[in-house]
């Protein structure tokens, strides 16, 4: 899932931490586990259920095209989500 967070661009799982079942959107900020009743925040944060751990985010970079390019086989758990390369930085125009 791509989302914007503030002034970030990310790239998180869409699958949950909890039974690895596919999340749905809940409303524009909450994610939803239709299998076991785990909630996230649009952040990727677990608020509600069995699910313990956040949606892992992955590396993301904006090529000079201008196009997103993600790379799955890198993941950045909660406590790296400050990495630069977990995320591609917006600015306001």
């Amino acid at each position: 899932m791509i989302s914007r967070l503030e002034d970030r661009l990310v790239v998180m799982s869409a699958i949950c931490t909890h039974k690895s079942c596919v999340l749905r959107k809940q409303d524009k900020k909450v994610l939803r586990c239709p299998c076991h009743k785990s909630f996230f925040s649009e952040y990727g944060t677990p608020t509600e259920g069995p699910a313990k751990i956040a949606l892992p985010r992955y590396a993301v970079t904006l090529a000079e095209d201008g196009t997103i390019q993600v790379d799955t086989t890198q993941s950045f758990g909660e406590q790296d989500w400050d990495n630069p390369k977990a995320f591609i930085p917006l600015t306001k125009t």
